[in-house]
């Protein structure tokens, strides 16, 4: 404001004091037209600015909290990350327009592999994700109608302390003397059970069919599947087995209904080694 410089009657000096006030209105402008809440004078809206400005300052943080390099501010700690990330250019996705569309490419592959349906995808992805401590009744439905909604070959459940791992999805589908059309998923334990004898001499007499492993010693393991999962879970499908030996080599066999049994070669090896 310019200073008062008159010798003139009081008068000329209200005068004065009218067009000072005009020039500081001109500058203070219209109060409606702040963008703060409050608008009832200059002074409250300054406040209210500064209070944003606080809270912001709260929301940051402490610059010396930052993991970067720099700490100076955190514009300069922004660029130091994105320096870091190198060029978009260089990304693997066929979208390189940014990091969020990168993202959403690499998120919806993932999400076709995981709602994909059916067993031939299913068995040739592993991925070992535990599904939990119990088979789900939608993880049942799931089995059932044969989509195997979000369970891969290494997926495994841990249920009475034993790791119960997804080995095949399907596996017996279509085959036996007797179709099996019931979809399922073969499952085995990580680790030994228990352990048995094969037969209580060395003798391969009766060949499997015929064993004490067969007739007697597998009932354990039969009975800790069925508690584990429920025998309304434990399905009945017919197998070729061996039941008699000539000469130290397997010369007969008969389809036989099975629930649980001890791995085949083919199974362990993925093909024949010993025989």
């Amino acid at each position: 404001m310019n200073k008062l410089l008159t010798d003139d009657t009081g008068q000329e000096i209200l005068e004065e004091l009218q067009r000072q006030s005009g020039y500081l209105s001109n500058l203070q402008g219209n109060l409606a037209s702040l963008t703060t809440a409050d608008k009832t004078s200059l002074i409250a809206a300054i406040n209210e600015v500064k209070g944003s400005a606080d809270a912001a300052s709260t929301k940051v943080g402490t610059l010396a909290n930052l993991n970067t390099g720099s700490k100076a501010d955190a514009v300069t700690a922004i660029n130091e990350l994105l320096t870091n990330l190198g060029a978009i250019s260089s990304l693997d996705t066929a979208t390189k327009a940014s990091l969020v569309a990168a993202i959403n490419e690499i998120f919806g592959f993932t999400k076709v592999l995981k709602e994909s349906s059916g067993a031939g995808l299913h068995n040739n992805l592993y991925r070992g994700k535990n599904l939990g401590t119990a088979l789900t009744s939608v993880q049942s439905a799931a089995i059932r109608a044969g989509t195997f909604d979000d369970m891969f070959v290494g997926d495994y459940w841990v249920i009475n302390s034993v790791t119960w791992r997804i080995a095949a999805f399907d596996y017996y589908l279509h085959a036996g003397d007797t179709e099996l059309t019931t979809h399922h998923v073969v499952v085995v334990p990580d680790t030994s059970l228990y352990t048995a004898r094969m037969n209580s001499s060395n003798t391969t007499s009766g060949g499997y069919v015929g064993s004490e492993m067969y007739t007697t010693n597998l009932a354990t393991a039969k009975t800790q599947f069925t508690n584990a999962f429920g025998s309304g879970h434990i399905l009945t499908h017919r197998e070729y087995l061996q039941n008699a030996v000539t000469s130290g080599r397997p010369s007969g066999g008969a389809w036989c209904n099975s629930t649980i049994e001890l791995m085949t070669e083919q199974m362990v090896y993925g093909g024949k080694v010993f025989g």
